[in-house]
């Protein structure tokens, strides 16, 4: 019975993402889009907030400190960036894996 939390987080994350990319009427008209995204939102954080139950306080901390000084690194890095040839900002999500 408690798999059953993050499983369904995962179900609703995954079916909510699967329709965004597959309608575009999902992800331009306003109040769909909207509701999609919180779908997805909700379903992650209830995925993500239970395996990192299993962790300690420090170590999740210290992942989530490290993540924001990377995702401010490289946005700092991209905004500073003068040089055509080393701009990052064309990247988009694929700056994510």
């Amino acid at each position: 019975p408690l798999a059953a939390i993050p499983m369904a987080g995962m179900v609703a994350s995954t079916i909510a993402w699967f329709r965004v990319c597959a309608s575009p009427d999902a992800r331009r008209n306003s109040p769909n889009k909207w509701w999609w995204l919180g779908i997805f939102t909700l379903g992650e954080s209830l995925s993500v907030g239970f395996i990192t139950s299993f962790y300690k306080f420090r170590a999740v901390v210290t992942a989530m400190g490290a993540t924001a000084l990377a995702t401010m690194a490289v946005s700092l890095y991209t905004i500073k960036q003068k040089n055509p040839n080393r701009d990052l900002s064309q990247m988009g999500a694929s700056l994510a894996s």
